[in-house]
């Protein structure tokens, strides 16, 4: 018997419009429900107006960075798990991530 897994509420963030409506696309296809913002200032907005049980940001954006999203993320949405993606990004920036 194979489970179906639960739908899932993404905010995928991305200044990029391209990038996150693939994203969105594929992820609505396996059913879950996205919300996209263009950018870190409303990638933050989004988490005061909804819940979400996971975070798409990219990292690099040129308002806010990924790490800002994920830091309010924790503070906000602490449940959610927060995913940073990237296509530029340096060793330092991975590891201030984890932290």
């Amino acid at each position: 018997m194979n489970a179906q897994p639960r739908p899932y509420r993404v905010l995928i963030v991305d200044d990029n419009e391209s990038h996150a409506e693939a994203l969105s696309d594929g992820l609505e296809q396996d059913g879950h429900s996205c919300t996209l913002a263009h950018s870190g200032r409303e990638g933050i907005a989004r988490l005061s107006e909804g819940l979400y049980d996971v975070v798409l940001t990219d990292l690099v954006m040129p308002d806010l960075s990924g790490l800002e999203v994920l830091k309010r993320a924790r503070t906000e949405q602490p449940d959610a798990v927060v995913i940073l993606i990237t296509g530029r990004g340096s060793e330092r920036d991975a590891v201030e991530a984890f932290r």
